[in-house]
């Protein structure tokens, strides 16, 4: 009887911490995503000296955020959100307008895959 408890409270634990993860992912995502809008639309308007201290905002927020990320993240998605920054930060500094808001785009929409990818559901299980 000992062992089902420890089991079942082991079990608890496991569900719960993966929907503190999967919170946390979205959160910070979420967070991330905004900074990189806002970055978008000065880029968007021609003001590039705004769009890069967002992306220098972003940026940091996200070199905050990293460590846990990878440990909770596949490292390769990591890895790729990382060059994808460094490309929208380069296009940015570019002044290139067309180049710039498809990197922030692409960058936007990795950052916002993250959580599909880390849904507590059985098709990420299986």
């Amino acid at each position: 009887m000992k062992r089902v408890i420890i089991a079942c409270v082991l079990s608890i634990l496991l569900i719960a911490s993966c929907f503190i993860s999967y919170n946390y992912i979205d959160k910070t995502t979420s967070g991330l995503s905004e900074h990189l809008q806002k970055a978008a639309k000065a880029v968007d308007i021609h003001d590039f000296s705004t769009a890069h201290k967002q992306m220098e905002k972003v940026y940091n927020h996200w070199s905050e955020s990293s460590s846990l990320l990878s440990s909770l993240c596949r490292h390769n998605e990591i890895d790729d959100i990382e060059r994808l920054f460094q490309r929208a930060n380069q296009a940015v500094l570019n002044e290139d307008k067309n180049d710039s808001l498809i990197q922030i785009k692409e960058l936007n929409m990795m950052l916002l895959h993250l959580p599909e990818m880390e849904t507590p559901c059985l098709s990420n299980i299986l």
